[in-house]
């Protein structure tokens, strides 16, 4: 798993590092409505906007694994709870006498 994680993660630094050399000019951007105006690196608005929309997918992602995770949950705790009646309920049949007829 430590190798998946290299192999994905060095070519992705290697182009991230040869995408900001070669995209130094600089841009403007303008948030229209407000009138906001800066000016930045291309390769830092481009990376930027690309991280940004990492992080909103990971975040709506875990936001969506949270139902599952509390059922799993869930379920475990009522597994334990059912597996300790079971035992419970084997004790106790273990312990009533078995009433025979002598006929």
């Amino acid at each position: 798993m430590k190798f998946l994680s290299w192999l994905i993660t060095i070519p992705l630094v290697v182009f991230c590092v040869v995408f900001a050399v070669n995209n130094r000019q600089e841009v403007t951007i303008d948030l229209w409505p407000s009138g906001y105006v800066a000016s930045a690196p291309l390769y830092l608005v481009t990376l930027g906007a690309s991280l940004v929309g990492f992080l909103i997918g990971a975040l709506l992602f875990w936001l969506a694994s949270l139902h599952p995770r509390w059922e799993r949950r869930h379920l475990a705790r009522q597994v334990d709870r059912l597996k300790h009646e079971l035992l419970e309920e084997k004790v106790k049949s273990s312990n009533v006498p078995v009433l025979r007829s002598d006929m």
